[in-house]
């Protein structure tokens, strides 16, 4: 396996967690959207920044296929991992505000 694919990882986890920030910032509610946007910019940044574009030129399209999927893999892993500690911290401070404002003696 090529070191590209390493470097994909580590950028999706980046945009990820780049993109988690982002999201809660501006309120998001649905993670789905989030991770699909998230690897969607990954793999566009992968195919951008990593890709060496004469060698699809001189081989079989079934080699850009297969960086597609390794991509696909690779962002989807890298960004739910990237986004996952936001997400984990907007959770807790929302039950924490939830318990803050609930009524004493009501258990939740």
């Amino acid at each position: 396996m090529d070191f590209t694919y390493y470097i994909a990882g580590l950028l999706s986890f980046f945009v990820g967690f780049v993109g988690a920030i982002i999201f809660v910032a501006l309120g998001g509610e649905n993670p789905r959207r989030l991770v699909k946007w998230c690897v969607a910019v990954s793999v566009i940044a992968d195919f951008a920044l990593l890709t060496y574009w004469v060698k699809y030129l001189e081989l079989s399209p079934l080699l850009f296929l297969v960086d597609l999927v390794f991509f696909l893999v690779f962002a989807f892993i890298g960004c739910s991992f990237g986004a996952s500690p936001v997400l984990f911290v907007r959770d807790i401070v929302r039950k924490l505000r939830k318990s803050a404002t609930a009524e004493p003696g009501h258990l939740d």
